[in-house]
């Protein structure tokens, strides 16, 4: 009751200032769960939970559907359904949706001919659509602090290699592998021989190799490319293979329920660098422990549909 006077009081105040229509009675809300923006929030024994509002996610369904159905997106459409995508995706989920926004966000400010859709905004399309459908509900406990691990990842170009070396409990982990050609050819041909799409590479290669040492984790991935780094941390690219990459790893994060963070580290300070270039002599002699390399890719222009 308090609660609901004080929101009422709030109201009344904000419409003597700006105007009786200032807001809409269906708008003001109180209690628990709360819905904002589409994103119904409820505070429960110390854990708050985050998901789409039902009502939301089926007109959002609707709105992707129709777009898929007659193969167009206006520019006004992609506008709108971006902006109420990227809030949802952005505070529900960390940065998991941030990728596959990119082509409508493509969509509202260069749309082709007709307002056709392209096959990559199919693509980011279709995987709304199965998100939307079985939207993701993420819990936080704010009781509990996830235990904090450790990753140092590095790759090199020439010939193309990756790295990673794992901090746990006090005791190193490490893996390295040369990426096969089909990996390679997932990315674009560049003059920098694919540095920053393989430093990226390595830090899914890390999940992927330790994947059960990181669920329910809080990871830290530390990387040297400042590029690779910035792009995990946006949750997107406007690379489509870096942009693949991105939403690879947030994709991994949530099905491995981590928190994580991309972190600069200074190329000298970086452990990952010793098995990238195969020296191994010094991890040895730390104790670390050699762990069989790990790495599942699909075409990382394509958005994964799960």
């Amino acid at each position: 009751l308090t609660c609901d006077h004080a929101m009422k009081a709030f109201e009344e105040m904000v419409r003597l200032l700006m105007g009786e229509d200032t807001i809409q009675d269906e708008k003001v809300m109180s209690g628990n769960p709360l819905t904002v923006l589409g994103v119904t929030v409820a505070v429960e024994h110390g854990k708050v939970s985050l998901w789409p509002e039902e009502t939301k996610a089926k007109k959002w369904l609707g709105q992707v559907n129709e777009a898929l159905r007659t193969n167009k997106l206006t520019s006004s459409d992609a506008a709108t359904l971006a902006g109420r995508l990227s809030f949802t995706s952005q505070h529900a989920f960390q940065k998991i949706g941030r990728a596959p926004l990119r082509p409508i966000f493509a969509q509202k400010h260069s749309p082709i001919k007709g307002d056709r859709v392209t096959e990559r905004l199919r693509k980011a399309l279709l995987w709304w659509k199965k998100f939307l459908e079985e939207p993701r509900k993420r819990t936080v406990n704010l009781n509990t602090d996830k235990e904090r691990v450790h990753v140092f990842t590095d790759a090199r170009s020439t010939p193309p290699r990756l790295a990673a070396v794992m901090e746990i409990e006090g005791e190193l982990h490490y893996t390295d592998m040369q990426p096969t050609t089909t990996h390679m050819r997932l990315m674009r041909e560049r003059s920098d021989n694919q540095i920053m799409a393989l430093e990226m590479m390595a830090a899914i290669f890390a999940i992927q190799s330790f994947p059960e040492q990181f669920r329910g984790k809080t990871v830290f991935i530390w990387i040297d490319n400042s590029a690779g780094q910035g792009a995990f941390n946006k949750g997107a690219s406007k690379q489509d293979d870096h942009n693949g990459l991105c939403h690879t790893l947030w994709h991994l994060a949530a099905e491995l329920d981590m928190e994580v963070y991309a972190t600069r580290v200074p190329s000298e300070l970086n452990i990952a660098d010793l098995p990238s270039r195969e020296e191994y002599q010094d991890l040895i002699q730390r104790g670390a422990v050699w762990v069989p390399p790990q790495l599942c890719l699909t075409d990382s222009n394509q958005f994964p549909v799960y």
